[in-house]
């Protein structure tokens, strides 16, 4: 505002001197037609000349007052419109400082849920319960229908260790580094977010009848770079990737406490 205040000032003084400066230039040119009158026997005449000067003294004045009466008109837009960005941009930040929150608090309650299971199972002595404990509290705290936990024999071959709510006549088939959905897990040493799994792959039994998963999480358990066990949990919903990162992590992080459980 106080920009725009100098600027009319500014403007009203340069009107009034080019007034001044047009006053001055019209008696000196009045003066010189009067002498160039006297010096010729030539009658000109000069209307036309000073009727110009008069018509562009006019258009410099009109010209100046409408820039002065329209010039408040434009900052006040400007003004607006950085008014309307800044409000915009306000509004994106802090629906974006929200969602980060939110997004936040999730990962922590997320974290502290798992802490919680490898908690308990640092309690444990052997591998047996270690397992058992792991698939059932994974099992209670989220919606999991179905876990295997293979473990790696001497012969390089996973074999099947612990299982929870499986019911088959068969039992889980013996693989090698390679060879099926599990086998590449523990060659990749990637964790492996299936969703919409072939029917009749895994089957539930319930008290409603039978029922088919349609995600399946399969993830190594791994000990200095050597995929020591993989676990298979089957769920109605889908696994989040929070969820994944944060078991991949705990399990890393006890990693050299599940192999001595394993050597016991």
């Amino acid at each position: 505002m106080q920009n725009l205040k100098n600027y009319k000032s500014t403007a009203i003084v340069t009107i009034l001197l080019f007034i001044i400066s047009e006053l001055f230039f019209y008696q000196e040119l009045s003066k010189l037609i009067s002498d160039v009158q006297k010096l010729s026997d030539i009658q000109t005449n000069y209307s036309i000349l000073i009727a110009f000067f008069i018509i562009t003294l006019i258009l410099g004045i009109f010209l100046f007052a409408i820039s002065l009466k329209l010039l408040p008109l434009k900052p006040d837009k400007i003004v607006t419109k950085k008014i309307n960005n800044s409000t915009k941009e306000t509004n994106e930040s802090a629906k974006k400082i929200e969602e980060e929150t939110k997004k936040t608090e999730i990962e922590t309650e997320e974290t502290l849920k798992l802490k919680s299971i490898f908690d308990e199972l640092k309690k444990v002595k052997d591998i047996n319960s270690f397992t058992e404990n792991f698939l059932i509290n994974i099992a209670n705290k989220y919606e999991i229908v179905q876990g295997l936990f293979y473990l790696k024999d001497t012969k390089g071959e996973f074999t099947i260790h612990t299982k929870y709510a499986y019911f088959s006549e068969e039992e889980p088939k013996n693989f090698k580094i390679g060879e099926g959905l599990s086998g590449q897990v523990a060659k990749n040493k990637k964790a492996m977010n299936l969703s919409d799994i072939p029917e009749n792959y895994i089957k539930i039994v319930s008290g409603s009848g039978e029922g088919t998963p349609k995600h399946l999480l399969i993830f190594p358990v791994l000990q200095k770079d050597n995929t020591i066990g993989i676990v298979e949990l089957a769920s109605f919903i889908p696994f989040k990737n929070d969820f994944i990162n944060q078991l991949t992590i705990l399990f890393e992080e006890n990693s050299d406490f599940i192999s001595k459980l394993i050597k016991n």
